[in-house]
Parts: C-alpha cells; structure tokens; sequence
C-alpha cells in the first residue's frame, strides 16, 4: 500500500529509584568472632512510552520532526506506563570460632506489588555452615602438601515475583473497533486476566561443596554439589473456562526439582622468573525433572510425572523404504525413499503411543579451560569451551530438504544426499515428500562442540616509571574456530529454522596506566 511518505517515531523512558539502607555491629573475643547485618532496601521501577505515525506527506524534507505535515485525516498515536515496585527487610549473621568452624545465618523478607496485600510478603531464611579442616591439630603432618582444606554446606530458599501484570486484569485499544450509528466507535477488552492468587514462586536449594589446595596452593581443587526444588511455579498459561474474555491466565503451578555439581581445577603449572604458565579447568553437569507437574496439564501417553522439564519425544525411525519393500500397515501412503517408522504397540496406527523420548535439550557435560603464559614481557592466553552429550534433531539443512513442507524456499544442498531414482543408495530421505508422519528421530543424535572462545597476545613495553606505571599492547581473535559434528551454522546457537551464528572479531588495542 502506497503512503506518500510516512513518518514513524517512537520514544520510551525508564526510571530506577533504589534506596538501600544497612547497620552492620562487629565483635572478636577470644577465638570468638560475630558480625550481624541488617537492612532495608526499596526499589521502584517506571516507565513511560510514547509512538506516533503520520502519513501523506508532500516532501520528506521533514522526516519525522513535523508529525502534523501529515495530510492522512487520522493519524495513529499511542502510548504506555508502567509502574512496579519491591521492598526488602534483610538481616545476617556470621559467627567464626577460631577461624576454622564458620556458621552464617540469613532471612529476607520481600514484598512486591505484584502481589495482593495477602500474599505481598515472602520469607525465605537461609544458613551455611563451614569447616577448616586444614587447621585443626591432627592435620600438621599434611600441612607439607596439603595448603588449605575447606568444607562447607549450605540450605535455603529465595524468591521470584517477576510476573509482570499478572494480578490484575489488563485492557487494550486497538483496531478492534465498533460501527455505530454509521461511524467507528473506540472500545476497550480484556486482552490479559488477572490473577489474585498469584504468590512467589519459591527456590529452596541445599549444596555442599569442597575446596581443596595442594603443595602451596600451586594446585587447587573445588567441588560443588547442589539439588534444588522450585514450587510454586509461575505458569502463563493456565487454561480458564471459553467464556472468559481470554483463554488463559498466569498462576503458581507445578515443582521442579534439579540437581548438579560443578569441579574447578586451578593449576600453577610453571612458575620463574621469567616463566609463568596457570591453567583453569571447569566441568559441570546439570538436570532438571518434574516433581509435580501443574494440575491443569493433561499428559500424554508417552510422558511421566518425572520426566525431563524441557523433554521433547519423536517416532522411531527404522530406515528408509526400498524399491520392492512391502507397505507398512501404519504408514500406507509411505513410497520408496521415505522414512518407515516404528509401530511399537503394533496396532496398525502411527500416534502417542509410538513415540519414544529423544532428551532434554541439556548437555550431559559443559566444559571451560583457559590457559594464561607469560613469558619474560610477552603474554598468551588462550580459551576453550564446549558441550557433550546433547541431543539434537535436525538441522536447517536436513530441515529444508523437503519440499512438501518448504515451498518458500529452496531446498538445501543436502538434497543431493537423498534418495531419489538415480540415487538409490542415498542415505538421506527423499526430498519430494516426507510422509504423513514426518521423519521421526532418523536425524536425533547425541551433538557435541568445543570452541575456541578467544586467543589473546600481549607484550608490555618498558618504560620509566616516573612517567608511566604501564604500556601493554596486544591483538586478540574471537571464536576463531568450533570443532563439532554438528552439520547446521552453529552447535551453539541453532535453533533449528533460522539460526545466527556467533561471529569471528578481530581487535588491536593499547593499556596505558599512568
């Protein structure tokens, strides 16, 4: 549609008000030592909003500085604010008995206006309790290799309130108008409801943990522990009566449990005069299933009250059908070049009860290694991460192989990999057409990548420190390259439809300290 010109603009304006208030009371006596803390904290967050659009202008000379140019006889305006606010009672207490056994003691009291004044305030109390195992008599004969040993185990719970307007009922005005008396009347309708027993939805965490350090802390070790139980979870779609205004509203529903552990190791592997080589190690494993699935979800015949938070299921995938292959009683439009799958209950239909779980969309181990040399003035650093065990289905290209189900594009060069009737031996489905059923998990498979985060090289050029403490210049590359099997843009950050790669930069600097 031609406008003759049309001017947009648009304007949005954020405040973030924050008062925090603490009293904090210190006493050492004996091998006795106490710290307390309390305080108060109040936050409130607006924000305004302000759009306008104009059309039928006789020049653009005026770009969108002179909105009333317009000729249109109705111009469009719009405009929003909102406003929400968090206060916060908190208090803590450390108490250290000759520096090696170490209790601390937290509660936070919240309250959001989220909420209704019923259910306003949460209280969530947490304690930790620490070990200096290191220190104690009986460990002197291991203090020549072991540095410093540290347990140490913690319990509590935090809160979430971030819902947005979930309490009350929101109202829209837009195009949905009304005639009346042969002219356009605005109206107002519910566009989200409220919920007024919405409350917080509550984290509560146990952990315990080990940091180790060995042969003057040239070797340092920690491991984590940790199982979580979210309750009370906030849900946007829970589903209300059809006579409602809107189909769903946001409610607590649900609880989620996870569990994971995390072990760091940092290592001093040379260290000179004119030599120095640290290395950190990361590695971690995260899961996370249902406890109590929300009421109101109806399960299908494959899911389980435990399953995976992000589980995701697929049909079977036997093979492909061959020239001469007898028709699957399931799948009877099925021709050459097509995806059989399985009948697992051998009922003649393809439904839920023939789907078998594919993952999670989580790995099965998350990596860091960075390496830091510094030799004589010369610096390196260079860092690695990746991911293992992660299922995946198909990629962009295998995805836009099919024509059946991607007539706006073309199909992808995997294309040439399928079978067809000069390639009767390819290992790829058909591209003309994948079947009533699709193709199953014939592309599920366990996805790993390791990537080279970043490669850094310095050099610190002497000069006199009576003018300058510091000159260093040094040149650095981002993700100059990924090691994956993988066949979409990126393991990282596929999507599976239209994935955006993480970009490669280069960068050139100088660190001057005066």
């Amino acid at each position: 549609m031609r406008h003759n010109g049309a001017a947009h603009i648009n304007r949005s304006d954020g405040s973030d008000y924050l008062l925090d208030l603490t009293a904090t009371y210190n006493k050492s006596f004996n091998d006795h030592s106490l710290k307390g803390l309390v305080g108060y904290a109040f936050q409130i967050y607006n924000s305004e909003g302000l759009n306008g659009t104009s059309r039928d202008f006789i020049t653009d000379a005026f770009l969108y500085h002179n909105m009333g140019a317009g000729a249109k006889d109705r111009q469009e305006v719009g405009s929003s604010a909102s406003k929400r606010s968090i206060a916060s009672y908190f208090g803590r207490v450390n108490y250290s008995y000759k520096d090696r056994y170490l209790v601390e003691a937290t509660l936070r009291i919240d309250g959001s206006s989220n909420f209704t004044p019923e259910n306003r305030w949460g209280y969530f109390p947490s304690a930790s309790v620490g070990w200096l195992f290191s220190e104690e008599s009986f460990m002197k004969n291991t203090s020549s290799w072991l540095s410093n040993g540290k347990l140490r185990a913690s319990y509590g719970s935090t809160g979430n309130e971030n819902v947005r307007y979930g309490l009350q009922n929101t109202y829209s005005i837009d195009w949905r108008n009304a005639i009346i008396g042969g002219g356009e009347n605005k109206g107002a309708y519910v566009s989200a409801m409220g919920n007024k027993d919405l409350t917080w939805e509550t984290t509560t965490e146990f952990n315990i943990g080990i940091d180790l350090g060995f042969f003057n802390r040239r070797i340092q070790l920690t491991a984590e522990y940790f199982n979580r139980q979210v309750k009370d979870l906030l849900q946007g779609s829970k589903p209300i009566p059809s006579y409602n205004e809107v189909g769903s509203i946001v409610a607590n529903a649900g609880k989620l449990q996870s569990q994971g552990y995390e072990i760091t190791l940092n290592t001093v592997n040379i260290v000179s005069k004119d030599l120095e080589w640290n290395s950190t190690l990361t590695l971690s494993h995260y899961s996370d299933k249902w406890k109590e699935r929300p009421s109101y979800l109806t399960m299908k015949p494959y899911q389980t009250n435990s399953d995976p938070y992000n589980a995701w299921w697929a049909y079977e995938a036997v093979g492909i059908m061959q020239p001469g292959d007898a028709v699957p009683n399931a799948q009877k439009d099925l021709l050459p070049g097509m995806v059989i799958l399985k009948d697992r209950n051998d009922d003649g239909v393809i439904d839920d009860e023939d789907k078998v779980y594919q993952g999670s969309g989580s790995p099965k181990l998350t990596f860091g290694l960075n390496n830091a040399i510094r030799y004589k003035n010369f610096d390196f650093s260079i860092y690695f991460y990746g991911e293992f065990g992660n299922k995946r289905g198909a990629s962009y290209k295998e995805n836009w192989t099919f024509m059946d189900t991607n007539q706006s594009v073309n199909v992808s060069v995997w294309a040439n990999k399928s079978f067809s009737s000069t390639n009767l031996n390819g290992q790829h489905p058909t591209y003309l057409k994948q079947g009533t059923y699709g193709w199953g998990d014939f592309y599920t498979k366990n996805i790993y990548f390791v990537r080279c985060g970043s490669i850094t090289l310095g050099y610190t050029i002497p000069v006199k420190k009576n003018i300058l403490e510091n000159v260093r210049v040094y040149a650095n590359v981002n993700n100059p390259f990924v090691l994956t099997n993988w066949t979409g843009l990126d393991p990282e950050t596929d999507n599976g439809s239209f994935p955006y790669p993480n970009i490669r930069s280069f960068g050139m600097g100088v660190n001057i300290t005066f």
